[in-house]
């Protein structure tokens, strides 16, 4: 089966993305490890929900600053929770160049209301090289959730066979696998590349 759409995810594939950076800024205000601020906030059920669009802002950091046991103002925890993006990651970006030149390409991020207007501002030249950007907040699921990709492939309305999916997490490229959509780990800054050297000397 020919394939017609490139799915990337964006944190750590286009862009850096380190969600301890987060966390070492909230260490000024708070007594608890950082396994305990990771466990407790960054994998937690609420965590997700916000990723999910089905809490608020207001919410989720009314939660962040009760498990800190901090009185710190929230603008001081919403700084830190925005300080995680870095560089962009250059030869994945023209690397997804290439890849749209032989086909459709999207990406879709497990992210939330807070943090998608940063991304979307601090990247905003090179984000214009997708057709289509989902974001888990706005479609209401996250990866791994099976439903978040069959959602996908409902809405660009094609086959498991027809998409390839790029993450940097295993168990979204696990997830997707079980649809039956060819899934590859990016692990480093090389494997984008070799793969779409690989699909142009294929001439698909």
């Amino acid at each position: 089966m020919k394939v017609t759409t490139y799915i990337f995810d964006l944190g750590n594939v286009l862009f850096q993305a380190d969600m301890s950076r987060a966390i070492t800024h909230w260490q000024k205000v708070s007594k608890l490890s950082d396994a305990d601020m990771t466990a407790l906030i960054l994998e937690s059920d609420i965590h997700y929900q916000f990723e999910r669009g089905h809490l608020s802002p207001e919410c989720f950091f009314l939660h962040v600053r009760q498990i800190l046991n901090t009185s710190a103002k929230y603008e001081y925890l919403i700084s830190g929770w925005n300080s995680i993006y870095g560089d962009l990651i250059s030869c994945n970006y023209q690397a997804i160049v290439e890849f749209k030149k032989l086909g459709r390409v999207v990406a879709f991020t497990n992210t939330n209301n807070t943090h998608l207007s940063v991304w979307k501002n601090k990247y905003i030249n090179q984000l214009s090289v997708f057709d289509k950007i989902y974001s888990s907040c706005e479609i209401g699921h996250r990866k791994p959730d099976l439903q978040s990709f069959q959602f996908l492939l409902n809405d660009l309305n094609i086959k498991p066979g027809e998409a390839f999916f790029f993450d940097d997490k295993v168990e979204n490229i696990k997830s997707a696998e079980h649809l039956g959509i060819t899934s590859i780990l990016v692990n480093d800054d090389q494997v984008l590349v070799s793969i779409i050297n690989e699909r142009k000397n294929m001439n698909v």
